[in-house]
């Protein structure tokens, strides 16, 4: 992702200079995560639709977890979008362990939603029902 690169000491020459379309983009990614799932749930969400069932209540639920976990990165993306390469190398210089903290939280994220994936794929396989598969996720994703 540009948000754990961009934090990183890996972080390629150049990527600065898309500092603000891709803030700007990952604000709006992650808004729409954190925002849809509880749209849906409060049924506020696209046109007449036949209610949820059990299990899609379930997997929106698990949705809103995730897109909080998201959600908490819209900082870090507003600071990079409106701070730039100045900002980020004046907190690197007085905190030198910053970067490795937020590329390795960035990274976490990734995994989480990484895990997302499988749980949905592990479930629409029949593999694990759902009603195990969301909650084991939610706390794969906030331990």
């Amino acid at each position: 992702s540009w948000l754990a690169l961009r934090a990183s000491t890996a972080c390629p020459p150049g990527l600065s200079d898309y500092d603000a379309p891709c803030a700007a983009l990952a604000v709006l990614v992650f808004a729409y995560g954190a925002v849809a799932p509880v749209l849906t749930l409060l049924g506020l969400y696209g046109s007449e639709r036949p209610e949820l069932s059990e299990t899609e209540t379930l997997r929106a639920t698990g949705l809103v977890a995730i897109g909080t976990l998201g959600a908490i990165f819209i900082p870090d993306c507003v600071a990079f979008g409106l701070g730039s390469s100045a900002w980020w190398d004046r907190v690197s210089a007085l905190h030198p362990s910053q970067q490795t903290l937020e590329s390795s939280t960035s990274l976490f994220a990734l995994f989480a939603t990484e895990a997302s994936m499988v749980a949905h794929r592990v479930g629409k396989a029949g593999c694990a029902p759902f009603a195990q598969i969301v909650p084991a996720f939610v706390v794969v994703c906030f331990a």
